[in-house]
């Protein structure tokens, strides 16, 4: 701990309370902090909601906040008027880069709870979990409060503090990069600024879909099966639609995948979404494309099963946790049954930017492949990235075209290639390879080969990644995001578990340096004032007033360049595609639009049934962007004074 002290003329440890609600900013309720250095302890209560108390704590550069988790504290001091601090540790962010891929004793995945990280240091002293949830329940139900209520809440959130203090003397000695873990905690402040922002939708068409969830779900059922024939689904004498497993086992024979087949086995045990039509759907959407239409159905139906349940505020935006660092190689995985941008592709034709913005949407190309050909220096790999497809060029080293193939003269060519590609980077195997193409194994391994002599700079970095494993026991990103790999490698295929580990490791410096290429790139840009609203796995989402909407996009890419070169150096900077949507339109994915016309369709096709009538509605004040903006501004005078970023690297 006294690296940190030496550090910072003011080490404060804090925890806040407040009241949240799906899509709103939360509410503060009470906070309570100490000094490390001066042992001083401050608490602070709001009588009511929307009160404005005066920020007790030093939130400029000579000072250090830590808290646990810290979106949800750092969502607390933007809802309470104070702006951001300048320098964050964030404990959580630092236990789960420790843990991440350990296990326990039973063999279970480490919990990540302050109370689980706590007993993993040997710290008992901790409240009670039923205590924490009874405070909790008490806090949900809103202002006002008594004095003996408020009273209990504070000394619940006086005992978070008492464990953070606790937990850091022990946990910090364990850090071995503390630049490294300031960095992570400045990406959590602008996550914070992610989850503040969320995106712009079209609350009335929402509105449609949940007052006639029924209807439309059998309304679109029945279009579908007429226009596919899949014959998956019956009508009883109501005409509500049910799912057949049987008739879905039959519709997969009739593709062509018979007992002989691991898809056919697969689909006779499950009708699991992502256990079938997810690995049918990458593989032979492009020889069958009736499959994407089938899944885009099937995750539509589990959506609106719900009734659409998206966490939307009272301005009109889309806004969840964003759940950051919480996959094995740390992207964000936000609750895709409350956020819009990660549901089904048809369902993000729900984002629309209202009166006045401008709505935005930047994809990196081929990113993981670009990655690994720069982090292995690979220049003739960076040259296909940059002047060629990736996943054609791959399809050409094996023969099956030229290397002058493109999207569009080689479309379903592509399509086949592009899991090889991507799978090729996690140690596919020769028996794998064998059945995406549909060769012999012989012929497969003979394709291995040839692509190992085609490339021995990249497989030498393959290679000494491997020997790194081996002797470290763990892979990490280039700013320090750690998998733990605690197997023998060379007995690491002997079991399903431990192969799966293998290739999340072998992809980790792939996926892992992506998301350290999104982090940073969200670092920059809110600090530079975008209003960015959402993280899409390689994609950023971000709104502008419409007159000036070009400037901030330029700002934008600049960004995310600046980012690809501090991840991978300089001269290294990934391509990227741009989506611009215009008031009234809607975003659209290129691979939905004929499901969500689908889909609108099966909805109008309700209301005139019903007699129902919506005109276009134009997003009131209330809803519109602009209330945003002073907020933006005032971030901006929280945290624009931080210039460049600290040194990353050990």
């Amino acid at each position: 701990m006294n690296r940190l002290l030496n550090m910072f003329k003011e080490v404060w440890v804090w925890d806040s309370e407040y009241i949240a609600v799906p899509g709103f900013h939360v509410t503060p309720v009470c906070m309570s902090a100490v000094e490390m250095r001066t042992g001083a302890t401050v608490s602070r209560a709001f009588s009511s909601a929307g009160q404005t108390i005066p920020n007790p704590m030093n939130f400029g550069p000579d000072a250090l906040h830590i808290c646990y988790m810290s979106t949800a504290d750092l969502g607390f001091a933007l809802a309470a008027g104070w702006g951001l601090p300048h320098h964050v540790f964030d404990p959580w962010v630092e236990y789960r880069n420790l843990t991440n891929g350990a296990v326990d004793r039973h063999g279970e995945k480490v919990e990540h709870g302050i109370i689980a990280a706590c007993h993993a240091y040997g710290i008992y002293d901790t409240t009670p979990e039923a205590e924490k949830e009874a405070n909790r329940e008490r806090i949900m139900r809103g202002f006002p409060f008594a004095n003996e209520e408020m009273r209990r809440i504070q000394e619940y959130c006086d005992g978070d503090v008492r464990m953070l203090r606790d937990l850091c003397a022990r946990l910090v000695p364990d850090v071995g990069n503390l630049a490294q873990a300031l960095h992570r905690g400045r990406c959590m402040k602008a996550v914070a600024c992610i989850e503040w922002n969320g995106v712009p939708v079209d609350t009335v068409m929402i509105d449609r879909l949940r007052a006639n969830v029924p209807d439309v779900r059998r309304n679109l059922i029945r279009r579908i099966e007429d226009e596919y024939k899949f014959g998956i689904y019956t009508f009883d004498k109501k005409g509500n639609p049910h799912f057949s497993f049987n008739n879905f086992t039959a519709w997969v024979r009739r593709l062509g995948f018979n007992e002989d087949t691991w898809l056919f086995n697969r689909a006779r045990a499950s009708a699991d979404d992502q256990e079938v039509l997810e690995p049918m759907a990458a593989l032979y959407a492009d020889v069958h494309p009736e499959i994407e239409v089938l899944r885009q159905l099937r995750k539509f139906l589990t959506i609106a099963k719900s009734e659409f349940k998206f966490a939307i505020g009272p301005d009109g935006r889309n806004r969840t946790q964003m759940m950051p660092f919480i996959g094995s190689a740390s992207r964000h995985q936000p609750p895709t049954a409350q956020n819009i941008p990660n549901a089904t592709k048809a369902l993000r034709s729900l984002l629309a930017p209202h009166e006045d913005e401008v709505l935005m949407h930047r994809d990196w190309s081929n990113a993981e492949y670009g990655i690994a050909a720069a982090l292995s220096d690979d220049k003739k790999r960076w040259e296909n990235y940059l002047h060629r497809d990736a996943y054609l060029v791959k399809a050409a080293d094996f023969g099956y075209c030229d290397y002058t193939a493109t999207k569009a003269t080689h479309r379903e060519l592509r399509n086949k290639f592009k899991p090889v590609v991507l799978a090729g980077q996690y140690g596919q195997t020769a028996a794998g390879l064998a059945k995406v193409l549909g060769i012999s194994e012989k012929r497969a391994e003979a394709f291995i080969e040839r692509e190992k002599r085609l490339y021995p700079v990249y497989q030498s970095w393959l290679d000494a990644n491997a020997e790194d494993r081996a002797f470290n026991g763990y892979v990490e990103t280039e700013f320090g995001f750690r998998l733990q790999v605690p197997i023998d490698v060379s007995k690491s295929l002997r079991s399903a578990h431990n192969g799966h580990l293998i290739r999340r490791a072998l992809n980790h410096p792939m996926q892992g340096n992506c998301a350290e290429i999104m982090r940073y790139a969200s670092c920059l840009a809110t600090e530079r004032g975008i209003d960015l609203g959402c993280t899409i796995h390689d994609a950023l989402m971000y709104t502008a007033p419409a007159d000036c909407w070009q400037d901030v996009d330029a700002l934008m890419l600049q960004c995310m360049n600046e980012a690809c070169e501090a991840v991978l150096s300089e001269g290294f900077v990934l391509k990227s595609d741009r989506d611009v949507v215009h008031f009234p339109d809607h975003y659209q994915h290129e691979d939905a639009k004929k499901m969500w016309d689908q889909i609108q369709t099966a909805l109008t096709d309700v209301e005139t049934a019903k007699g129902t009538q919506y005109q276009t509605v134009v997003v009131p004040a209330s809803r519109k962007a602009a209330p945003h903006r002073p907020v933006a501004a005032t971030r901006r005078s929280a945290i624009v004074a931080m210039s460049g970023s600290p040194h990353l690297n050990p």
